[in-house]
Formats: C-alpha cells, sequence, structure tokens
C-alpha cells in the first residue's frame, strides 16, 4: 500500500509486473514448498501464486506476528525488491539454522523484509511488539545476521518511488 509509489507491486518490469518477478524468482530458486503473496492490498493476485490477505492491523512487526501464527517458518521477502536473484535467496537461506536470519547490507542495513522467520520467536516479538513497532531492534538481539556482500547490496534496492522504478528498469536493460 505504498502511497509514494502507488500499485507499485504491480508496476512493468520488463514486461513482467514487479510482484510476479519476485515470485518468479524465488520459485525458480527451487528452496520453497510454496511461494505466496501475503498482502493487505486483496487486489494484488500475481499469475501462478496463492494470494493470502493479511488481517493485521499497524506495522510490518504486526504482519510478520501475522506470518508466524499462519506458516511457522517463512522466507519473508519483500515485494519491492526486483533485483533479488537465487543466489543471493541460497545465501541467506543457508545461512538458516534454528534461529532466524535477516540479511545485512554491508553498509549495516538490516533488511527485515528479505529474512527467515520461524515460530521459536513468537512469544518474544508479541511481547516486544507490546513495547515498540521498530522492528530493526528485535532482529538485531534475536537474529543471526547474514552479511551481503558489497557487490550484491545492489541487489537489495527497494522500489519506493518513480526514479527508484526507472533505475531498476535501466540496471535490467529493460526495452
Amino acid at each position: 500500500m505504498s502511497e509514494r509509489l502507488p500499485g507499485k507491486h504491480l508496476a512493468d518490469i520488463c514486461g513482467e509486473r514487479m510482484i510476479e518477478r519476485i515470485a518468479r524468482i524465488a520459485d525458480e530458486s527451487a528452496l520453497f514448498d510454496e511461494v505466496l503473496i501475503m498482502t493487505r492490498d486483496g487486489s494484488i493476485r500475481p499469475k501462478n501464486v496463492r494470494t493470502v490477505v493479511d488481517h493485521s492491523q499497524g506495522t510490518l512487526i504486526n504482519s510478520i506476528i501475522e506470518s508466524i501464527r499462519q506458516f511457522g517458518a517463512f522466507f519473508a521477502l519483500a515485494g519491492d525488491m526486483p533485483l533479488i536473484d537465487s543466489k543471493l535467496l541460497k545465501d541467506v537461506f543457508n545461512a538458516y539454522s534454528d534461529k532466524p536470519v535477516a540479511a545485512i547490507t554491508s553498509t549495516g542495513i538490516i533488511e527485515p523484509l528479505f529474512a527467515i522467520y520461524n515460530s521459536g520467536i513468537l512469544k518474544g516479538i508479541i511481547k516486544y511488539s507490546k513495547e515498540s513497532s521498530a522492528i530493526h531492534p528485535f532482529i538485531e538481539e534475536n537474529f543471526s545476521l547474514y552479511e551481503v556482500q558489497q557487490m550484491d547490496d545492489w541487489k537489495l534496492t527497494d522500489v519506493n518511488v518513480e526514479e527508484d522504478l526507472n533505475m531498476v528498469r535501466k540496471i535490467l536493460r529493460c526495452p
């Protein structure tokens, strides 16, 4: 539900909607039993992907709590990071054990939507959410952090404004 770039998840990137591109990359990685989209926008219905409506209220942390309750362990992947690739997915996936793991860029930016969550943190994150809606400190204290190589930081670029979208299209050499 982007305010700066409404409908960004459905934006065309090289002939494919952004959300479908990301779902395809995740599916082609062969890491997951199922790729699904969890969204508050019930109109987002990508082809060949199951969509689940997120009924939680409030912040990202509330959506994560709802996802843990519904799915247990899951890889949260932002729907606005169209430059991700299967290698980076596999790197984070391979860094996971029983402790949740999140990607952190070489400049220290923690990516809560490039992370693996599990039910082992449910009680802790619920307790934490009553005191704060900022998820980054919780992740820093309770997750393993997979440091993305500096040369791969660009893969975690998120699209928030029209300029970001144009830059992604240029990087991917879209017609």
